[in-house]
């Protein structure tokens, strides 16, 4: 899932880097080194907060620069009414508000019919994922997320709803 995240987010990705080395690298390396070292923070973390899910959300959409904070992030997104409340950057992010966050990405995806009609609540965005085969129907509404999973469950996203201009194309031989 890792090498995924390399080919389909092309400038999203080096935005997000850029933004992680200003904020917490004291000196400058190439830039596999901020990738690295941002993907190894979010992997590393046994839960991934609302900060870190809104930054990649608000990043992905260009909705925020790549110098703007987690709170930027979550604040655009509120207003863009894209997250079910306000959220704390440093709360740790659970399942259902999590697939909420994501299915905004790609507004073009039909949710089903209690998905359009209570305009995207996060329990139908959830429902959706699940019935996509995005994430295992066992898995508990409230669970708090790892990185890993959390990265896991927006690459096969992008996999799934997302278009030629965001991803890149591999041919295997």
């Amino acid at each position: 899932m890792l090498l995924s995240l390399f080919f389909f987010w092309g400038g999203d990705i080096a935005k997000m880097i850029g933004n992680y080395a200003k904020k917490y690298l004291a000196y400058k390396t190439s830039p596999i080194t901020y990738l690295s070292l941002f993907v190894t923070d979010i992997l590393n973390t046994e839960e991934v907060t609302y900060g870190q899910v809104c930054y990649l959300s608000a990043i992905h959409q260009g909705l925020i620069s790549d110098d703007a904070s987690f709170d930027d992030a979550v604040k655009i997104l509120y207003e863009k009414k894209q997250t079910p409340e306000l959220l704390s950057t440093s709360t740790p992010a659970c399942l259902v508000n999590l697939s909420y966050i994501y299915m905004q990405m790609w507004p073009n995806v039909d949710g089903g019919l209690f998905y359009r009609l209570t305009k995207g609540s996060p329990r139908y965005a959830l429902k959706k994922l699940k019935a996509d085969g995005l994430i295992d129907d066992t898995m508990d509404p409230l669970a708090t997320l790892s990185g890993k999973d959390a990265l896991d469950i927006l690459s096969s996203c992008m996999f799934q709803y997302g278009d030629d201009s965001e991803c890149m194309s591999m041919d295997l031989e």
